[in-house]
């Protein structure tokens, strides 16, 4: 939870220091709402053909197979940014999943149970896909 400055820091002469953590404080909780609401939720219906390539801007990856699905791939995003999410969900069991990307991919998983999400999320730094824990 991001708290906003005391009010009490309003110092006569302080004005520059007050306006500006304020300013700090609300460029940090209206960014970290409103960079979530930018990335959409993805849904693969009916059929989806193989590999899925995770679409650009896209939090959430919804498979909504009409029954197990035997064998899938799936690309993460091509330009993750530094701390992206992405979550990874399917309404039934897929038996072989494998995970592809330009980066490095930790604890990817091999098999998707039916309601179960797979998350993970990127780091810059290491050019890494990580899995939290």
């Amino acid at each position: 939870m991001i708290f906003p400055p005391p009010i009490d820091a309003l110092v006569l002469g302080q004005d520059k220091e007050f306006n500006s953590a304020w300013k700090k404080w609300f460029n940090q909780v209206f960014f970290s709402i409103f960079a979530v609401q930018n990335y959409a939720k993805y849904f693969y219906t009916l059929s989806p053909s193989y590999p899925l390539q995770f679409p650009a801007n896209t939090e959430i990856l919804q498979i909504d197979a009409a029954g197990v699905i035997a064998a899938a791939t799936i690309a993460l995003p091509a330009y993750p940014v530094d701390g992206q999410r992405i979550y990874i969900a399917s309404t039934q069991t897929i038996t072989a999943l494998t995970l592809t990307s330009a980066y490095t991919i930790k604890n990817a998983p091999t098999a998707g149970v039916a309601g179960v999400c797979i998350a993970y999320y990127f780091s810059k730094t290491n050019l890494t896909w990580y899995r939290p824990a």
